[in-house]
């Protein structure tokens, strides 16, 4: 089959006419979840930045890296990770089929990457449309590995990595009499994005374009992710305390009345357990309103955005929150908290007997011991 054939009945179905392609380039973007190891707070290192390109640059399988733009550090994250950007560099690959752990995709030896900190955009030429390569999922097990080599930083997984959208970059020859500055023409082809120039810049200077281009709408699709990570914790939170309740509750039914010391120190846990359903939803609640109107204004500004709109759908879909406050939890705390004020008013019940009983034991001997220097006197 011919280079770029059905890439070049594809685009000019869409109205690309006389199209004659130079160079495809696929586009992966991924990042790298930063953590300092046994860290449950957000309180990053300074100078990560530096850290991260030292340790990618004495890599066996990286070559020539070189920095291309100069830019302040900036981190972001949660105390589930973080996130650095900072210098843009460029490095060249040369990864061996033997040493790739994802040979079942389209496996590439040599591929190029652009990195600003954490965010990568791993390039590669390629012959036609679809592509199925590998070389974003092996930059991320490279970088990860290394890092965690060469640094006490940790890797922690975060997804997806690389996106499942490739972007590609569809260099057409340029026609006698065509400007070099010929305007740039997007398209999408399901969630995959295509984007076609008439320019003879270098290829890392198209994929640095494109870096600009959807990098920001990217950052805060991983920011996204994170919180979103940090909001199924606190869903998970609810699960546990909720569990941790129902089982106080259950082992309190369970337990004879006659047993009132037991009864009291189970009932006495199961209200803390209770209690900590209640503190476990309102942190929920409270992240997943915080979540929704993060997602919310970036889904807005994404609308707005010329080239990172076509992601729109993808990113809506993979950053749905998919927790929720189940309906019936509120019927089942009502019960719980039913069942412990029976137990409260049983108890209460119970000790009034008990001491009634008591006083009236206490009574009937002391009104014997009263009236017995009134018999002996008769």
């Amino acid at each position: 089959m011919a280079r770029y054939e059905d890439l070049t009945e594809f685009l000019s179905g869409l109205g690309e006419k006389d199209l004659s392609i130079r160079r495809a380039v696929l586009v992966k973007f991924g990042t790298v979840l930063l953590a300092k190891p046994k860290s449950d707070t957000f309180d990053p290192p300074s100078g990560v930045a530096p850290l991260i390109h030292n340790a990618l640059k004495d890599h066996p399988n990286i070559f020539e890296p070189k920095q291309l733009l100069d830019e302040d550090e900036g981190v972001s994250g949660t105390k589930f990770g973080f996130f650095v950007k900072g210098p843009y560099f460029h490095y060249r690959v040369h990864l061996p089929k033997a040493k790739q752990k994802y040979q079942d995709m389209d496996s590439a030896e040599h591929f190029s990457v652009v990195s600003n900190g954490s965010m990568f955009a791993a390039y590669v030429d390629v012959q036609d449309i679809p592509i199925f390569s590998n070389i974003g999922h092996e930059f991320r097990e490279l970088a990860k590995g290394q890092i965690e080599k060469e640094t006490r930083l940790e890797c922690r997984p975060i997804g997806p990595c690389p996106i499942h959208p490739d972007i590609v970059l569809v260099v057409r020859n340029q026609a006698e009499g065509d400007a070099e500055t010929a305007p740039v023409k997007r398209y999408q082809k399901d969630d995959d994005i295509l984007i076609v120039v008439t320019s003879n810049r270098p290829t890392v200077d198209l994929v640095l374009d494109c870096f600009f281009d959807f990098g920001f709408s990217v950052e805060r699709f991983y920011d996204l992710a994170l919180s979103r990570s940090d909001l199924l914790d606190a869903s998970e939170d609810v699960d546990g305390s909720f569990t941790e309740a129902s089982e106080k509750i259950e082992e309190l039914l369970n337990t004879p009345s006659w047993k009132p010391w037991k009864t009291h120190l189970v009932s006495r846990q199961a209200r803390i357990n209770v209690a900590t359903v209640h503190q476990s939803l309102v942190t929920l609640e409270s992240q997943l309103l915080e979540y929704e109107r993060d997602r919310g204004s970036s889904l807005e500004a994404l609308k707005k955005d010329r080239d990172a709109a076509l992601l729109f759908e993808y990113f809506r879909d993979m950053t749905s929150p998919d927790v929720g406050v189940p309906s019936s939890l509120a019927s089942a705390l009502t019960f719980f908290e039913g069942e412990l004020q029976l137990y409260g008013n049983i108890r209460s019940l119970l000790i009034a007997s008990l001491l009634g009983a008591v006083v009236g034991s206490l009574l009937t001997g002391l009104l014997g011991w009263l009236l017995l220097p009134a018999a002996g006197a008769r």
